[in-house]
């Protein structure tokens, strides 16, 4: 059971960012981020439960923690940003552009998409573990 729970929020992730993207509006692709982002955080707590049964090792249950918690920040970044884009109907060209009204700056923390890829690799290749 615990496999598969953890399998359901980690594959979870990715195909939520394509359907909320096939939206083409920031405020729908930002409730699917939403979504991934509550998959990618119930997956401490697997990997923790996973520990605890002796399933993964210490360090395993670190870097899967690590990696789960950089694809959260990466979807609160993409929130963020999604928040403050206009729909593709509202520019020229019909692309998603931020009204720069925010004061941003680069936050080392946040994840990237490479991130996310970077996150669901390690994680299909490791969950045939248990």
């Amino acid at each position: 059971k615990l496999r598969a729970q953890s399998e359901d929020a980690a594959e979870s992730i990715c195909p939520n960012f394509a359907e909320g993207f096939a939206r083409y509006n920031p405020e729908d692709f930002a409730r699917f981020v939403k979504i991934s982002r509550g998959s990618a955080s119930e997956l401490p707590d697997h990997f923790d439960a996973a520990h605890a049964r002796r399933l993964i090792t210490a360090h395993e249950r670190g870097e899967l923690t690590e990696l789960a918690i950089r694809c959260r920040k990466a979807c609160t970044g993409l929130i963020v940003y999604l928040d403050d884009a206009d729909p593709p109907d509202a520019k020229p060209g019909g692309r998603w552009t931020g009204t720069g009204t925010r004061n941003r700056t680069r936050n080392p923390e946040r994840g990237t998409r490479n991130e996310l890829i970077t996150f669901w690799t390690f994680w299909k290749s490791s969950s045939g573990s248990y």
